[in-house]
């Protein structure tokens, strides 16, 4: 495989990047809305609820840690195996940003999560019901917190999901900027005989 073959300009060079604009700001809007309003329901927040219930599941054979971790961890890794996967099979650039916002909406949306592990205000679906001392309390960060000593800091570990989530949502839009010019200003690809 060659480097070429993954060139941001090789893939742009012929495409259309008013096309794909709507789809940018659209997925843009959402994370930057995941962001800044916790009530905010996007169309990924279904999926992402369902991908995370999953991973517990999943993670379920490796203990009961990474059994409740899973959830967490399943709902982050599904839109950068995403990407990944775009990347990799269809050398698409534009899917590695789209991907980058979801991803960045779903750790806003975790955040939220994170952020109630002592509070207990939300209305969750839990694996039971159990109090900030029980060894199987109903609220999956609260459990992991109290498990790695990190309850009292949930809120500040929520902020700084939060500001990841912020430079991720940046970094996509630099990429996608990046890329709409390469499709704006690079001729198309010539076949050669």
């Amino acid at each position: 495989m060659s480097e070429t073959s993954f060139s941001m300009g090789n893939w742009a060079r012929g495409r259309t990047w008013w096309v794909r604009a709507p789809v940018l700001l659209w997925v843009g809007w959402m994370a930057v809305s995941a962001i800044r309003d916790p009530e905010y329901e996007s169309v990924f927040r279904g999926f992402n609820f369902g991908v995370h219930e999953f991973g517990h599941i999943l993670f379920s054979p490796f203990g009961e840690f990474m059994a409740i971790a899973g959830g967490s961890i399943t709902q982050l890794a599904v839109p950068i195996l995403f990407g990944a996967i775009l990347l990799w099979t269809q050398r698409d650039w534009f899917a590695v940003a789209v991907c980058g916002l979801w991803f960045a909406g779903s750790l806003a949306e975790l955040s939220i999560y994170i952020g109630d592990a002592r509070a207990l205000e939300l209305n969750l679906v839990s694996m039971g019901e159990g109090s900030p001392d029980s060894e199987s309390a109903g609220h999956d960060w609260q459990y992991l917190l109290m498990k790695t000593h990190l309850l009292q800091r949930d809120t500040a570990i929520a902020q700084g999901c939060r500001v990841v989530a912020t430079l991720v949502v940046i970094a996509c839009v630099l990429l996608a900027v990046r890329l709409f010019y390469l499709m704006a200003t690079l001729p198309p690809k010539t076949e050669s005989a």
